[in-house]
């Protein structure tokens, strides 16, 4: 037990379930702000993206409009280093977004971009993925290493628009 209410929304206990339809999720603080679309929820507490029309909407709350500087990370288990889905983006052309593409990882921000090269995340594998975006710059790692990076500022325009998602597929 502890004290959920001060925490972001991070856990839905709906673990080994298949959901064909939209479901409004309610995490341990009792937030239910977060539309999950054709998951499949793992034993393990992940959830399985089909790469087509499965991801979670966090919506455009004031708790979702990041400022001047943001970190954005996820567990990732890639099954096809052929296709490419994003991971988390808003506002996808004028917001930011964070992605991975033919096995590289790819963060971008209003035009601004950075991406991994030699495919950093094996098929099968689970790789923790961070991409943060400052006045220094982009940097992306992969477990722990920084792969890839610039020294472009980034630019929070447009971030006020559109929802926060997690998993949709590139549309």
């Amino acid at each position: 037990q502890g004290n959920y209410a001060s925490m972001p929304p991070k856990y839905w206990p709906n673990v080994g379930v298949t959901r064909s339809t939209s479901q409004i999720l309610t995490d341990l603080t009792g937030n239910s702000s977060i539309t999950a679309n054709n998951l499949t929820y793992g034993s393990d507490g992940s959830f399985t993206f089909n790469g087509s029309n499965s991801y979670l909407d966090a919506g455009n709350a004031a708790a979702v409009q990041l400022g001047s500087t943001l970190t954005l990370e996820a567990w990732v288990n890639p099954t096809n280093s052929s296709g490419s889905g994003n991971i988390i983006q808003k506002n996808q052309n004028s917001g930011y977004r964070f992605r991975i593409s033919n096995g590289d990882l790819w963060a971008y921000s209003s035009g601004n971009s950075v991406t991994t090269s030699g495919s950093p995340c094996a098929n099968g594998t689970w790789c923790h993925c961070v991409a943060t975006f400052g006045p220094s710059g982009l940097v992306v790692y992969v477990n722990g290493v920084a792969l890839a990076s610039n020294s472009t500022a980034y630019s929070p325009a447009n971030v006020a628009a559109g929802n926060l998602q997690i998993g949709r597929a590139h549309v």
